[in-house]
């Protein structure tokens, strides 16, 4: 079998652990050949050891004050080509095809793991994050409809969370929503649940991150707050501390104090502090939390970015006009609950147009500008058609 090194070592890693083999603080840095090279980072030193991912023969490599460098696997690579737990029964050949490698680990995901959860077996639901994963290896629309019921949420999430793990590509995946509610349910309960789900069994090394997206309005303004808390401890009223203590809590430094959604403030306070009138040519942007986490939002890269479908289309919107853009460059985008994005589009790209405006909008058309008789003839149509549904019976 021809020497390759591999870069998805998330399969062999869960295989290994699955198997009882993996020990604490070790990780699969790199396959060649029918071996995988273990490294764990100590305090003092860094060990090396091989093992054969068929039979499980093992081979103590060696410890380094620091740990191997990247550039450096190809040698190692050549080194456990050449050791002789290697040497195996030529029917016996790792699978090379990491488009196989992730939809069988994905299979092994529900068949084995989901159910130690109380995760019933759904083959619907397997069914749909196997076909929703071979379309994003080959770059196609995924269009799917399921049943209420089937899973959809965790499908969708374990088939991209799988997809980028075999992935060269790095860049966070859009999940556009129509509800808050089910933001929340998957920022609260989906990929956390998932998250501890794959690091208990070693296939992520590092829990799913993820950012929830949401306009200007959604989110308190210090200088704006600063302004407002000022004004009321000014009147010094008695009814008022509930309120200053809810205030109060909105300077403290975490980020989740930043959202004002589900903070107990009414409408009239939140439309008073929040940062709809924004500006990056605020003189407070330098030191302002909701500029910095701006900022984060587009340089730093999460797993998941979540909105909603209006969120996305006026990003769209302001791509197409040059201005500034909501969100950084995605290449996976999910729109769950998709067949509400119709209405989305509407709100953002459709001009609504009053009965009372019809008759102005006939004066404005003035067919006999146009030179060309058929030209004139169709706008003379379109006319009559707007003013008899204008004057139509109610």
């Amino acid at each position: 079998m021809q020497d390759k090194i591999m870069i998805y070592p998330a399969d062999i890693r869960n295989h290994l652990y699955e198997a009882g083999i993996l020990r604490e603080n070790e990780d699969v840095v790199m396959v060649a050949g029918q071996c995988a090279l273990l490294e764990n980072a100590g305090e003092i030193r860094t060990t090396y050891r091989a093992i054969n991912l068929f039979d499980y023969r093992t081979r103590y490599l060696c410890a380094r004050k620091t740990p191997f460098p990247q550039e450096s696997y190809k040698i190692v690579a050549k080194r456990l080509s050449e050791l002789e737990i290697n040497e195996l029964d030529e029917n016996m050949e790792l699978e090379l095809d990491e488009n196989k490698r992730a939809q069988h680990l994905l299979s092994y995901i529900f068949d084995v793991i989901l159910p130690q959860y109380g995760m019933a077996k759904r083959k619907s639901q397997k069914e749909l994050a196997l076909s929703m994963l071979r379309a994003l290896q080959e770059n196609k629309l995924a269009l799917c409809e399921a049943e209420v019921g089937t899973g959809k949420t965790h499908a969708y999430i374990l088939a991209v969370t799988i997809h980028n793990l075999f992935s060269q590509s790095k860049t966070p995946t859009m999940i556009s929503t129509s509800t808050i509610a089910l933001q929340e349910a998957i920022t609260k309960e989906y990929i956390p649940q998932i998250s501890r789900i794959l690091l208990e069994h070693r296939i992520i090394d590092k829990p799913l991150s993820f950012v929830v997206r949401k306009g200007k309005s959604h989110f308190v303004c210090d200088s704006r707050l600063k302004t407002y808390e000022s004004s009321i401890r000014n009147q010094n009223r008695p009814e008022d501390q509930g309120l200053l203590a809810q205030l109060g809590e909105l300077w403290r430094e975490q980020e989740h104090y930043l959202d004002l959604d589900g903070f107990p403030l009414t409408p009239y306070v939140k439309e008073r502090i929040n940062v709809s009138q924004c500006s990056e040519f605020c003189p407070h942007s330098s030191y302002c939390r909701f500029a910095s986490f701006s900022r984060r939002w587009l340089s730093e890269s999460y797993d998941f970015q979540i909105s909603n479908h209006n969120y996305i289309l006026a990003d769209v919107v302001n791509r197409r006009e040059g201005k500034k853009k909501l969100l950084p460059y995605y290449n996976i985008a999910v729109f769950d609950e998709a067949h509400k994005l119709i209405d989305a589009a509407r709100q953002i790209y459709c001009t609504r147009l009053s009965e009372n405006e019809i008759p102005k909008l006939i004066h404005l058309i003035s067919p006999e500008r146009f030179v060309d008789k058929s030209s004139q003839r169709q706008m003379m149509e379109l006319c009559t058609f707007l003013g008899n549904f204008a004057n139509r019976p109610r």
